[in-house]
C-alpha cells in the first residue's frame, strides 16, 4: 500500500514538474502591427509576479494588443493551473478569469470566452474548438501544439497555439476586431525568455516595423488604401509594370474570394459585399508572389 502511495506521489511530482510554465521571467513577445498609416513594433512583456490568496499571478504589459475601441486597457493578469492558462483584464474580460489556452484539451474539445465589445456594455461569445493535437520542437525543447478553430469572430480562423509561445499569430487569439486588435497584427516576430532563450519566427528582426509607412516603403510594390475600409479600396501599383500583374484576395481561412488581372496601374476594388473581417491581398507578377498585405473590412 505504501509503495502504491509513494508511486502516486512520484507520478504527481513528475507531472507537475513536466508542465511548461507560461510567461516565465523575461518573457517577451514582439509583433509587427499595422495601425492604418504606419507599421510599428508592438511588445507584450512579463512585468512581475504577484500573490492573490494562494495563487501566483503573472502580470503582462501589452498595450495595445487588447485595446480596439477601448484605448489602453492596462496590463493583463495570467495564472496557470496544470496545462490550462487563464487571463483577465479590466475591460476585455471585466476582471473575470477566462481560459486563454487549454493545452490539456484533446481534439473535439472546446472552450468559450465572453469578451466585451469596444467600450460598450455588449459582449460576444467566442468559441475555440481544438481540431488537432501534436508537438513541435523549438530551441531543443518539445512543446505541445494545438490546431484550433476560433469561431463567432468575422467568419472563423484556423490557427495554432503553442506552449510557451502562445498563439502562433497573436497572443490573444480571439480574431474579432470589435473585441481586440488582431486584424492589425501583421506578423508574430519573436519570443524570448530568460530560460528558453530567443526564437525568431520570421525573416524580419525582432524590432522590425518602427517608423515604416504602410502606404509606401522603400521595398513596397503595392499601396492599399484606405485600410481599414468599408466600401472601396484602391490598389496602387503606380511604380510598377502591371503587364503580368495579378491580385488575389483571400479570407483568413485561405479561401480565394477574387482573382483579378491588373490592366491599369491604379485599380479600385469594391468590397462592400465582403463580410466584415480580415483579408489578404496578394500581388503576383509572372506567377510569383511579390507582396502580400492585410486588408481589414469594417461594417
Amino acid at each position: 500500500m505504501k509503495f502504491i502511495l509513494h508511486l502516486l506521489i512520484f507520478l504527481t511530482f513528475l507531472r507537475t514538474h513536466s508542465q511548461v510554465q507560461f510567461c516565465p521571467a523575461g518573457a517577451e513577445w514582439n509583433y509587427l502591427y499595422n495601425n492604418g498609416s504606419s507599421y510599428s513594433n508592438i511588445r507584450a512583456k512579463y512585468v512581475r509576479d504577484t500573490i492573490e490568496g494562494l495563487e501566483t499571478i503573472k502580470i503582462i504589459d501589452h498595450s495595445p494588443l487588447f485595446s480596439y475601441g477601448f484605448g489602453p486597457v492596462g496590463p493583463s493578469y495570467i495564472k496557470q493551473k496544470g496545462d490550462t492558462i487563464f487571463f483577465r483584464n479590466k475591460i476585455g474580460t471585466k476582471n473575470t478569469w477566462q481560459i486563454l489556452y487549454n493545452f490539456e484539451a484533446q481534439a473535439g474539445q472546446t472552450w468559450t470566452n465572453q469578451i466585451s465589445i469596444s467600450s460598450s456594455t455588449s459582449e460576444i461569445q467566442i468559441t475555440t474548438s481544438v481540431t488537432g493535437v501534436g508537438t513541435t520542437t523549438i530551441n531543443g525543447k518539445t512543446l505541445k501544439e494545438l490546431t484550433i478553430d476560433v469561431l463567432n469572430s468575422p467568419g472563423y480562423i484556423n490557427t495554432k497555439i503553442t506552449e510557451l509561445l502562445g498563439g502562433n499569430y497573436y497572443l490573444f487569439p480571439f480574431f474579432n476586431y470589435f473585441a481586440s486588435d488582431p486584424p492589425y497584427i501583421v506578423s508574430f516576430l519573436c519570443y524570448k525568455d530568460n530560460t528558453f532563450g530567443q526564437v525568431q519566427l520570421t525573416s524580419l528582426t525582432c524590432d522590425a516595423g518602427t517608423g515604416i509607412s504602410v502606404n509606401r516603403t522603400d521595398n513596397s510594390y503595392m499601396n492599399v488604401y484606405p485600410n481599414p475600409v468599408n466600401a472601396k479600396v484602391t490598389l496602387d501599383l503606380s511604380s510598377q509594370n502591371t503587364k503580368t500583374s495579378e491580385i488575389i484576395i483571400q479570407d483568413v481561412s485561405g479561401l480565394e474570394i477574387e482573382k483579378l488581372e491588373l490592366k491599369t496601374q491604379t485599380f479600385e476594388l469594391e468590397v462592400s459585399a465582403y463580410h466584415a473581417g480580415v483579408y489578404f491581398v496578394t500581388l503576383l507578377q509572372s506567377n510569383k508572389v511579390v507582396e502580400r498585405q492585410k486588408l481589414v473590412v469594417m461594417k
